[in-house]
């Protein structure tokens, strides 16, 4: 499935704050009233939670929260209309959420308990908060560029000169998934050898693959790195290490039959994983 780019959502919302040694993260900027506040629901025993389209009594999921370490559910917060939500930015006592369709308009939830917090200024990210991250990464002399119709490559940052190309493009043009000195992108063999797909690392400064994975079932393309993890999203959230694509933990939905609510966006901070879902399709869908 060819996916355009995220940012039919994101560029109303976000503004991109350029950065030479991470390749651009978010800056939540232009405060817009929060809509209203958004039903919670509290897990009441340990595992990894209901099914999307189960979370919520009415309306749809708009965030749920998994224990970094274990994967259980932690919350969720659900929209009685549903929308297309994004998580923006996390810490370790809030999370930013962007919302588009009709109208766009961002909000501040409680990392803990996932309350919509009243009276925050969303325009207060601090600089050591986890960032959806839109521009490719660099880091050894080299920066990548690339996307869905352009090819994966490493280019000298004094010279210009392509140093790597490898095959892959990112989830969106404009969602990277970088870190650990590795790009995670969605790869394939262009010969046909080997069918199908899957995520493939690339060190950055060099271009040798790390690593390749793909689930025995499904599909999962690579969103986000946070420390030593790397987040994948499909019908599914698989947490994996960036050292070997070892699965640390993974839900278990499996695809719905209306293919929505789906998951679409996914930060952390040091101990629980944030995911947003959408109800809607988004350009390329």
């Amino acid at each position: 499935m060819r996916r355009i780019s995220a940012m039919v959502l994101a560029l109303p919302l976000l503004a991109v704050s350029a950065c030479a040694s991470d390749g651009g993260r978010t800056a939540v900027s232009e405060a817009s009233p929060a809509p209203s506040a958004p039903d919670v629901t509290v897990p009441t025993t340990s595992g990894p939670g209901p099914l999307p389209g189960e979370m919520c009594a009415t309306g749809s999921p708009i965030m749920a929260a998994y224990d970094l370490a274990t994967g259980d559910f932690r919350w969720v917060a659900c929209a009685d209309s549903g929308g297309m939500f994004l998580a923006a930015a996390a810490t370790a006592d809030k999370v930013w959420v962007q919302q588009s369709g009709t109208t766009t308009s961002r909000f501040v939830l409680d990392a803990a308990t996932g309350k919509t917090l009243e009276g925050v200024d969303v325009n207060d990210v601090p600089d050591d908060a986890d960032y959806w991250t839109q521009g490719p990464p660099s880091g050894g002399g080299v920066r990548v560029h690339g996307g869905q119709d352009d090819p994966l490559v490493g280019v000298d940052d004094a010279t210009g000169a392509v140093v790597w190309q490898a095959e892959g493009h990112p989830y969106y043009d404009d969602v990277w998934a970088y870190g650990d000195g590795a790009v995670f992108v969605d790869a394939w063999d262009p010969t046909g050898a080997r069918p199908g797909a899957w995520i493939a690392a690339y060190e950055v400064a060099t271009g040798v693959e790390r690593w390749t994975w793909s689930p025995d079932a499904g599909f999962a393309s690579p969103w986000h790195v946070t420390g030593d993890r790397l987040f994948a999203l499909g019908a599914d959230l698989w947490v994996l290490s960036t050292a070997d694509a070892s699965v640390l933990w993974h839900t278990e939905y499996g695809q719905s039959a209306t293919g929505y609510p789906r998951m679409f966006g996914v930060l952390a901070n040091d101990d629980t994983v944030f995911v947003s879902f959408t109800s809607e399709a988004s350009g390329g869908d």
